[in-house]
């Protein structure tokens, strides 16, 4: 596992997480893999996988694919609050 950031709009997109952790598991020219987790018990969030380099996204398509991973981010957290209220 790598948790080093070589891309540069990886690391815009580490920025973007903050406070949550960012982890790169597998970056290449044909895609790249992403860990958002919380940091400070390691819980995985998410694990997103991106079919093209990082070396070629855009500032703009990084910012898609973000505001994307944050949404599914929010999704889960409704969907665990929405299970913990129908349980009371």
């Amino acid at each position: 596992m790598s948790t080093d950031v070589s891309a540069p709009v990886l690391t815009y997109m580490k920025s973007q997480f903050l406070p949550l952790g960012f982890q790169v598991l597998e970056e290449s020219e044909k895609g790249f893999a992403v860990r958002i987790f919380n940091q400070q018990s390691g819980i995985t969030i998410l694990e997103a996988r991106r079919n093209s380099s990082p070396y070629q996204m855009s500032q703009a398509e990084a910012q898609v694919w973000v505001t994307g991973i944050k949404r599914e981010i929010d999704n889960q957290f409704d969907i665990r609050r929405k299970n913990s209220l129908a349980k009371v």
